[in-house]
């Protein structure tokens, strides 16, 4: 299986064609073409590789603590922990973690914001700052639904800022989640870090996809709690 030079959702890339006229959602858009990308690996390479279950018709995966199951045929991707439509950030989030690299990288114990981690180069912008200002607001105003969501998500709560998660994303990549808690001066301000080496097992874009799904997914738990 041969390392993927560009990202999963590079569009430009030969022989993945559509009738984008069909499709008014742009989202919808690019997961399928993503899906169609993802036909270039074979299931079997993939289930090897990464020593998935599965059977004849689908393979069997855990991305941030929810099931999955991909059809082998066409790469449709179904939710098994919760009864929704999964969404652009999960399918692209979990096909370029499954066939981003040709080897099985090993995540390291060294932790790093989104803007520092090995290999990243000069590109810079992402999760850091303001980025997630809406969200910290969002989970400061209600703390102790905050706390509950990310249990729901099997989050563990370490000792980082006024309080932080960890949450598992794939095999042994981890994210964690610094909290601070709003006071007389400063707003609720929130930072991610991952394992340092994480641009080993996915894109720097993916990075954002996978950050701003939990987000939406913890902002979803609160709202119905």
């Amino acid at each position: 299986m041969k390392k993927i030079n560009n990202c999963i959702w590079n569009f430009k890339e030969k022989g993945v064609k559509r009738m984008e006229s069909e499709r008014t959602n742009n989202y919808d858009i690019s997961a399928d073409r993503a899906k169609e990308y993802f036909m270039k690996y074979s299931a079997d390479s993939i289930i090897e590789k990464w020593q998935l279950s599965s059977d004849e018709e689908w393979m069997y995966v855990t991305f941030l603590g929810w099931n999955y199951k991909i059809r082998k045929s066409d790469r449709e991707v179904v939710n098994l922990t919760e009864d929704r439509k999964v969404s652009f950030e999960e399918v692209l989030s979990i096909f370029d973690l499954l066939a981003h690299t040709e080897g099985k990288p090993v995540a390291s114990n060294e932790y790093a914001g989104v803007n520092s981690l090995k290999g990243q180069g000069a590109q810079v912008g992402v999760g850091e700052g303001d980025f997630f200002g809406k969200y910290a607001k969002l989970f400061g105003d209600d703390i102790l639904s905050f706390k509950a969501a990310c249990q729901t998500l099997a989050g563990r709560e370490i000792k980082l800022g006024d309080f932080g998660y960890e949450f598992d994303i794939f095999e042994d990549l981890k994210i964690r989640l610094k909290f601070y808690e709003a006071d007389d001066e400063f707003p609720s301000s929130m930072m991610f870090f991952w394992n340092d080496n994480a641009l080993e097992f996915i894109y720097y874009e993916t990075a954002y996809y996978i950050m701003v799904f939990l987000c939406s997914r913890i902002e979803a738990i609160m709202g119905n709690n």
